[in-house]
């Protein structure tokens, strides 16, 4: 919970000036959100977890206080506790994902869609020549390269192990 909490207050900066620093509008609106704990939503755990995650929350700086039932009744089904934040929002993940590549293009930057990382080749401490092999393509191309940014999400440890860096992640269904 707290690694979650952490990680959301350091997303905030980048989500609040994403169109100022990348040119793209994600669609973030600034739409309060509210957590409500109770027998009606089961998922959300229990009124012991949200007052625990508040409290984390808290003592990040996040504004999250914890709200009494009886301050939100009217608008939301019985539940026995709630966290509230006037400051959360939404956007849109698409226009965001969508966004960096198209301001990494317009600093010269080359990108290859649709095609696989099968090797990297190290000199001493940095990558300097990628072979990438495009969807569909019966050949393996090898370029120079003078900075490589894995990607790769959830199966970036794949990229990691080509150059002896252990990444502690894995894919996860969610």
């Amino acid at each position: 919970m707290r690694v979650n909490i952490e990680l959301s207050l350091a997303s905030k900066a980048v989500w609040n000036s994403f169109e100022e620093r990348f040119g793209v509008d994600i669609g973030l609106r600034k739409t309060a959100i509210c957590f409500s704990c109770g027998p009606t939503r089961p998922r959300c755990g229990s009124a012991r977890t949200s007052t625990y995650s508040a409290s984390l929350a808290r003592r990040a700086n996040c504004s999250r206080p914890r709200r009494q039932p009886s301050t939100v009744r009217d608008s939301i089904p019985p539940f026995v506790a709630a966290t509230y934040n006037p400051d959360d929002g939404i956007a849109d993940p698409n226009l965001a994902v969508q966004g960096y590549p198209e301001a990494a293009r317009k600093c010269g930057v080359d990108i290859r869609m649709k095609a696989a990382v099968t090797a990297l080749h190290r000199e001493v401490d940095r990558v300097v020549v990628a072979d990438i092999r495009a969807v569909g393509a019966d050949e393996t191309e090898r370029h120079e390269v003078d900075y490589v940014v894995n990607v790769a999400g959830a199966w970036a440890a794949t990229i990691g192990e080509m150059t002896g860096v252990d990444l502690l992640i894995a894919p996860r269904r969610r």
